[in-house]
This record gives structure tokens, sequence and C-alpha cells, in this order.
């Protein structure tokens, strides 16, 4: 019989081998998305409107992009 840090660790090895075969859960997720969910975490304090904090994260988002390329 199997301990239950082997079967543990049997399920860790799967869920590994799927993230290197498909890129993770956030393989589709853009510079901007990470910023706006950056921001997010901040705004999220002061804003419990949802269209607004996501509207808001996403214009911080884009004001991050423009500064990182003007540098």
């Amino acid at each position: 019989m199997r301990s239950q840090y082997e079967l543990e660790m049997e399920e860790h090895d799967k869920h590994i081998t799927w993230m290197t075969k498909n890129g993770g859960f956030a393989k589709d997720m853009t510079m901007r998305d990470h910023y706006a969910g950056l921001a997010m975490q901040i705004l999220k304090e002061d804003i419990w409107n949802f269209a607004l904090l996501s509207t808001n994260a996403y214009e911080l988002a884009d004001a991050m992009l423009k500064a990182r390329e003007a540098k």
C-alpha cells in the first residue's frame, strides 16, 4: 500500500505535467492583462463597482505600458 505522501506526490506530478504541456493557467494572458490584475489588487480596496474597477484597472495598465514604451 502506498503512503499518503506518495499519493500526494503523484497528484503533484500530474499537475506539473499538465502545466508544462499546456502553458499554465495564464498562457493567454498579455502584459496588459497582468498589469490590470496588479492594479486591481490596489483599486479593490476603494472601488466596489466591478465594471468601474475593471475599467480603471485597464486604464492604469495602459498607462504602465505607455510608460514602459517611453523608456
